[in-house]
Formats: C-alpha cells, sequence, structure tokens
C-alpha cells in the first residue's frame, strides 16, 4: 500500500509540472495585516497572510508560500516566509533589538508573481511600520523630531481606515474593570469571511500610512490585461530550494527534521531544485551543496515616509522599551498557540521503534542490531564494506529483505557509508525508528529507511565526507496565535504586554448560520490605558473586512 501511495505521489508531481504553463498564468496577490502599527526594535511582528486569486477575487490555491521583506530607506532589514495552506497562512517577523529608529516599508509577493512581466512590487499592497529603538539613538531614513502642538496636530490629522462590512464587535461595559474581557465578533453579512483579530495598547503615537483590505482590492489589477512572459514553476507544496552542486545527485535534509530529506538530479551548470513541502523554523541543513540561493527579490523601493517624533514621546517609548525587555526575558511559547501547517508525510506513523533503553545497552552498534533488532540485517560487499537492508512489508505483512541498500539517517540526516553506522557509538541513540516499505524520493527508491535518534537530535559525533556542509537555512514560520491564555497570575514580573491577543486565522460563517459569530477571552495587562480591538479580513467573494473598537483598562 505505502508502495503504490508513493507511486501515485510521484505520478502526480510529475503531471504538475507538466501543467505548470497553465497554472502559472494565474495572477495572485498577497494581502497581509499586522497585530499592530508601532514596534519598539526587539519586539515581535505577528503577520497574517492572504493569498488572492485576482480574477475570481477568492482564495489562490496556486502558491503555497509568500516572502515578505521588512524594507529600510537604505535596503532590506529583515525577511520571513509564511506557509499557505489554501490561500491562508501565519507568520511573524522577530525584529533585531538593533534596528534603528525609521520607518519601515513591508511588501509580500510569491514566485508566481515573477512569471508577470513588469511586475511592480512599489505598485502592489505594502504597510508602513513605525520602529523606534529606546536602547539606541541611530536614524534610518527620514526622521524629524518636531514641537509638541505639530505633532498632536498630525495625530489628530491622520487618516484612518473607515469600517467596511457589517461586522460587529461586542465588549461588555464594565471590560474596563476585569481581569478577563470576553470580546465578541458577530458576522452581520450575508457571507463566510476570514480576517485576523488584534488587540493592542493604543497610546496615542502616530500612525501614518494605514493600508487596509480595501486599499488592496483596489490596486489589484485587471487579471486579463497581466502578460506573462516568463514559466518559473509556481511553489505548488511549498518552496522549491534552489542550490548549487558539485554532485551528479545532490541532497538536503533538515537535522532533527524526519521527513524533511529531498533528493534531486543536478543540472550540467551545477544548478540543483529540490521541490519542498516546507521547511519550517531556521534550521541547519545538511548536504551536498556548495550553496543556496536567496529566494528573495530585494527590489529598489521608495523611500519610506519620514518619522515624526516629539519629545512628549520619551516616558510612553521608555514604558515600550521596559515592556519589550520583560517580553524577551519573560515571555515564552506557553503564551502562544500553535496553528495548522502542511505536514510532509514522506515517513508516515507507521513504524516498528527500539527504544534502546528498554533492551541491555551494548557498546557497538554491530551488537545492537544483532542481537535484538530482527528487521534488519548486514550485506557484505565485494570491498569488504557492509550494507544495512531492512525487511521489507508487502500487503500481506509478509517481510522479506531488501535486495539493496536501505536509507539510514540519523537524526534525519541520511548516512550512505553503511560502515559509519557500525562505528557510531550506541549510547548517543536513544531510539530506532524502523519504516519497512518503500519510498520514492526524488528519483530514488529506497527499500526501507531506518532513523536513528540521538538525545541531543543534533548528530553529535557523526562526521560527514569534504563534499557535505551543513547550511544555515531561514524556513518558513511556525503558524502560531498570541492568544496569552496560559499566562501566568501573580507572577514576579509585570505583565506590560502591548499585544494583548491575536490571531491571525479566524473564520465566521454568514448570519444567521451557528458559527456566525465568535467569542475569544482577553487579559488585561497590569497598567492602564486606551486599548483597540481590530478585525480586519475579506469575505468569501473579496469583499473588505474592517471594523475597530477601543476600550479602557481602568
Amino acid at each position: 500500500m505505502r508502495r503504490d501511495f508513493t507511486i501515485l505521489t510521484s505520478i502526480a508531481a510529475v503531471l504538475l509540472l507538466f501543467s505548470a504553463p497553465i497554472y502559472a498564468q494565474r495572477v495572485e496577490r498577497v494581502w497581509f495585516s499586522t497585530d499592530r502599527s508601532i514596534y519598539v526594535a526587539g519586539e515581535r511582528i505577528w503577520c497574517s497572510a492572504l493569498c488572492m486569486d485576482v480574477a475570481t477575487r477568492t482564495p489562490s490555491e496556486l502558491s503555497s508560500i509568500a516572502y515578505m521583506e521588512l524594507q529600510s530607506a537604505s535596503g532590506v532589514a529583515k525577511t520571513a516566509k509564511i506557509a499557505l495552506m489554501e490561500g491562508r497562512g501565519a507568520g511573524y517577523i522577530d525584529l533585531p533589538n538593533t534596528l534603528p529608529t525609521g520607518n519601515y516599508r513591508l511588501i509580500a509577493y510569491t514566485s508566481a508573481n515573477f512569471n508577470e512581466q513588469g511586475y511592480d512590487f512599489e505598485a502592489s499592497f505594502s504597510r508602513e511600520i513605525s520602529i523606534f529603538n529606546v536602547l539606541s539613538t541611530a536614524r534610518s531614513g527620514d526622521v524629524k523630531v518636531i514641537e509638541e502642538n505639530d505633532y498632536l496636530a498630525a495625530v489628530a490629522a491622520a487618516p484612518s481606515i473607515k469600517p467596511c462590512a457589517d461586522v460587529q464587535i461586542s465588549v461588555a461595559p464594565e471590560a474596563g474593570r476585569l481581569h478577563q474581557i470576553p470580546v465578541s465578533i458577530i458576522n452581520n453579512t450575508n457571507e463566510e469571511i476570514t480576517f485576523s483579530l488584534s488587540i493592542f495598547n493604543e497610546d496615542g503615537i502616530l500612525v501614518v500610512n494605514v493600508t487596509g483590505p480595501e486599499e488592496f482590492l483596489e490596486l489589484l489589477p485587471d487579471a486579463n490585461k497581466v502578460i506573462f512572459d516568463r514559466n518559473r514553476t509556481p511553489e505548488y507544496e511549498g518552496e522549491i530550494i534552489t542550490a548549487q552542486s558539485n554532485e551528479k545527485t545532490a541532497y538536503i535534509s533538515a537535522i532533527g527534521n524526519y521527513s524533511d530529506l529531498y533528493i534531486a538530479e543536478t543540472a550540467e551548470d551545477g544548478t540543483v531544485r529540490f521541490f519542498t513541502s516546507n521547511i519550517y523554523g531556521d534550521v541547519e541543513l545538511v548536504g551536498n551543496v556548495n550553496s543556496i540561493n536567496q529566494p528573495f527579490v530585494e527590489p529598489q523601493l521608495n523611500a519610506p515616509s519620514p518619522l515624526l517624533m516629539s519629545e512628549s514621546l520619551r516616558d510612553r517609548l521608555e514604558f515600550r522599551g521596559a515592556a519589550m525587555q520583560i517580553g524577551r526575558r519573560f515571555d515564552s511559547d506557553t503564551l502562544c498557540e500553535l496553528l495548522p501547517k502542511r505536514e510532509n508525510t514522506l515517513l508516515g506513523a507507521e513504524r516498528i521503534t527500539y527504544l534502546l533503553d528498554d533492551y541491555t545497552r551494548f557498546p557497538l552498534m554491530e551488537e545492537v542490531i544483532v542481537e535484538y533488532i530482527s528487521q534488519i540485517r548486514a550485506r557484505k560487499k565485494a570491498d569488504g564494506t557492509r550494507d544495512i537492508q531492512v525487511k521489507i512489508e508487502d500487503v500481506f505483512r509478509v517481510g522479506e529483505f531488501a535486495e539493496d541498500a536501505s536509507l539510514m539517517m540519523v537524526d534525519g540526516v541520511p548516512v550512505f557509508d553503511h560502515e559509519k553506522i557500525y562505528r557510531y557509538d550506541p549510547m548517543l541513540v536513544e531510539s530506532i525508528d524502523i519504516y519497512p516499505y518503500s519510498y520514492f524520493i526524488g528519483n530514488r527508491q529506497f527499500d526501507g529507511i531506518v532513523n536513528m535518534k540521538t538525545y541531543k537530535g543534533t548528530i553529535p559525533s557523526l562526521t560527514f565526507g569534504p563534499e557535505v556542509r551543513i547550511i544555515e537555512f531561514q524556513g518558513a514560520a511556525i503558524p502560531m496565535a498570541y492568544t496569552c491564555r496560559n499566562l501566568a497570575e501573580n507572577a514576579e514580573y509585570p505583565d506590560y504586554r502591548q499585544t494583548l491577543y491575536w490571531h491571525p486565522l479566524l473564520t465566521t460563517g454568514a448570519v444567521g448560520t451557528t458559527d456566525s459569530s465568535i467569542t475569544i477571552i482577553c487579559n488585561t495587562p497590569d497598567y492602564s490605558g486606551t486599548f483597540s480591538i481590530v478585525v480586519e479580513g475579506i469575505t468569501s467573494s473579496g469583499r473588505p473586512v474592517f471594523s475597530k473598537q477601543a476600550f479602557k483598562v481602568h
């Protein structure tokens, strides 16, 4: 059954590649929202993304990853990748605490956009983000310190996003005196809506060039007038990693991510492309490649608008700086909620597992294999070295040892020289997983896979040949919501969170349906102030959704 599944998957992938020229001529654009518009260097920007099919104004199923760039007046300051599932995705950008004070522009795009003739990054949707560095006097772009009266006038005259679509935000009148505030979002439209929900501190700092979903829709081109002059394969299942290699057959694998192994043939010019299912997180890749090409375009953009400041911001920014440092010191992933992501099903769940601590500990891996692992055996080759073979099960669960060498891995990293497995220290290994089926990885077939998991998960004491390199790789951001449900009460540090709640991927049904409203619980912080609740999204027919309401905490 496993063999049939992998064969069908490979055939489907080939057919998809042949159909690439057709699918590549879909026009898509990326809209995104953020939890707020003003940050302190060192904080995290939470992002929600929607990739829209321009012709139908519905979520695009074409691309499975979006690229984001945060640009200053002098160039790219930070990048991120957001994995997309059925057009929707979530991610984040961690701001270095060395970023200088200034306005920045945030853009997003997909690889399918590169097929369009003269794709204009400047004319596509973007947002301006204000970043203040409270630990440095460095400035980026045009930063102006103006008089207090002029600053207050600029704040009063700043444009805001007007409400669109009939979406109601309901907050109890006594919310300001509660530790936990129920917030209800009620959809009164006749369509399903997909949206992000943010609750954050509104402290009167100027927000400039505010853009929302309505502006995004106004920027959409006429799909019938877009000209395609390239035939780049869109990233249907995940990022297509392009690398350079001197080997005929190249591979990459993510340390510790047991299904993130990719094998491909190298072209005559040394270029190799790995069709991934998205690798998540910042990881180390092991492979026989020389380098991995940068996927970000880094287009030249006009400088962001000037950042206006006044002396009266000093106290507010110092408070935000303290909040940033407390958050970096004490906030943990317990405040976040993991969201669904596309899993790579290379290995699957069917396996035979040996926990080595349950057995007699032998000093040699050869003894471990011989004494109690009956599903694998060694075969001596003509040169005196040994290959390891796995006993393969057919659909009737009848086992027969593979004729060729099986794939051996340590912490998800392939080891093609099986003598290294025999020489590996079994005291470093926590468990051994055996996958007794046939698998297709790229154009290679492996009858059986064995993955040895070490206690550290970092391939300790494993050596490679000179052709193998370890390369730092920026994967797709792990999709998360910042719900703060597990916020510790009576903690020994103050709760100065600026973003109280963030969920990037919420939906409600049309009015009259059982799921036309949702209610969330927001934990209030340890300081008083005015807080905004912002709902931002798009209806199922491609109409904008924006609603905002404020409440005070006393």
